[in-house]
């Protein structure tokens, strides 16, 4: 058994090759895709690879590199990252954790934990600066749609905060509007409220015999 890699529209896909009995009594085999969740799909890269040190994979969308939150550092490669022991903080994006200059720092478990989050979650900053996470499950989120809102960078979209939009959902990681406020309509993506358009009637003309 072995496989390759093949960059498709959620992300890596494994292709294993599956061998399995066929017309005849022949043996024929198959490629059979699953998602590579280490791996990542790089704008402009031929091939699937993991993230620099410092930076996390989204799990199952995979299409692009995030950084770890602050106070958290990540070795490379990975969906998750680690928080950093007590006494030391880090910045977003850090590949390691530095010893903290004031004493005064908020108080930490003393022992390293591993920040993870279930299948189609991600870890996300409770608030902007106050150190504190929580999974997120981005592919129905209407706040966190698609990635972490708030975060640095963010990654995900507020669906709530789509201007005129008057009912609004995630699913699967993208949002959609479906009513628009006022002289808006829907757009063609569904993903916004634009202008309504109203056709004019063209004048008519007569010809002469």
């Amino acid at each position: 058994m072995r496989g390759k890699h093949l960059l498709g529209r959620r992300g890596c896909y494994l292709l294993t090759l599956h061998k399995r009995p066929g017309l005849f009594s022949r043996k024929s085999s198959m490629f059979i895709p699953t998602v590579a969740t280490n791996l990542v799909c790089i704008q402009g890269s031929a091939t699937c690879k993991g993230c620099p040190p410092g930076q996390f994979i989204l799990p199952i969308i995979g299409r692009s590199c995030n950084n770890c939150p602050r106070d958290t550092y990540g070795a490379g490669g990975l969906s998750q990252c680690a928080i950093c022991p007590f006494g030391t903080s880090s910045v977003a994006g850090s590949s390691s954790c530095t010893p903290n200059p004031l004493p005064s720092h908020r108080a930490q478990p003393r022992e390293q934990k591993i920040l993870s989050c279930p299948l189609y979650h991600a870890l996300c900053p409770v608030m902007a600066g106050s150190g504190t996470f929580e999974c997120v499950d981005i592919q129905n989120s209407l706040e966190s749609c698609g990635g972490c809102v708030g975060g640095s960078p963010s990654t995900g979209e507020d669906c709530s905060a789509i201007p005129g939009a008057d009912a609004v959902s995630c699913t699967n990681g993208r949002c959609a509007v479906t009513q628009c406020r006022g002289n808006l309509t829907v757009s063609l993506r569904s993903n916004s409220c634009v202008a309504a358009v109203i056709p004019t009637r063209k004048k008519g003309f007569f010809r002469r015999h």
